[in-house]
């Protein structure tokens, strides 16, 4: 239901509305959670040096309707996980450089309020965590390569909210560094976790990275 009742069509009104208002008045937008073909159909037409955007990699790796069924309201986010092309789409946007950046959403909600109702749980889902292994594992598998991600969770960022000093391996910028082993296999396991709220819509999947 909730793929229907947050539809495509309405990102896409809300896209149009917010980069129309941007482009009449001169004013830098800054995208969240694109998530639709239509959508990425519409930037590929319209977008500017005022728009930049991002996509939560949960919009790409996971698909309706094969892991609702399996996930439940765990996976019940705004804007919605939706279908395997559009989340081709995205994937394809972010590699023409179309899409800008990556975020997470993190949103840690309890299991508790995750298990009730649908219409009774919370949309969100935690993703910090997991943010960054997901995308080695991807950059293992060749979806995307190292330096795309780089590009997209740290230089683009930087560049787009004009953070001085962050972002890239310069000398005189901060020496924000993180060491990856980018062959090492692990699993994701709930209980192993250091997010408060102790689960993941990725628990179980093997990640290398």
């Amino acid at each position: 239901s909730h793929i229907r009742i947050r539809s495509s069509l309405a990102a896409e009104k809300a896209l149009k509305k917010a980069c129309s208002l941007s482009i009449q008045f001169k004013k830098r937008i800054h995208v969240l959670h694109i998530t639709s073909k239509e959508e990425i159909s519409y930037l590929k037409l319209n977008k500017n040096h005022l728009i930049t955007c991002e996509v939560c990699p949960q919009h790409f790796l996971l698909k309706a309707p094969k892991d609702y069924e399996t996930l439940g309201t765990k996976i019940k986010i705004n804007p919605p996980v939706r279908y395997e092309e559009d989340g081709k789409a995205l994937v394809d946007a972010l590699k023409n450089g179309l899409i800008d950046t990556l975020a997470t959403d993190h949103a840690p909600h309890t299991i508790t309020e995750k298990t009730k109702s649908f219409s009774q749980a919370p949309s969100g889902m935690p993703g910090v965590e997991t943010f960054l292994p997901l995308m080695l594992d991807c950059v293992n598998r060749g979806l995307f390569t190292i330096n795309d991600i780089v590009k997209w969770m740290s230089e683009n960022p930087a560049l787009c909210f004009k953070i001085k000093n962050k972002g890239f391996i310069k000398e005189g910028f901060d020496a924000d560094l993180v060491l990856v082993d980018i062959k090492k296999t692990r699993k994701v396991e709930e209980k192993q976790l250091f997010t408060k709220c102790k689960w993941s819509a990725f628990d179980g999947k093997s990640l290398k990275g």
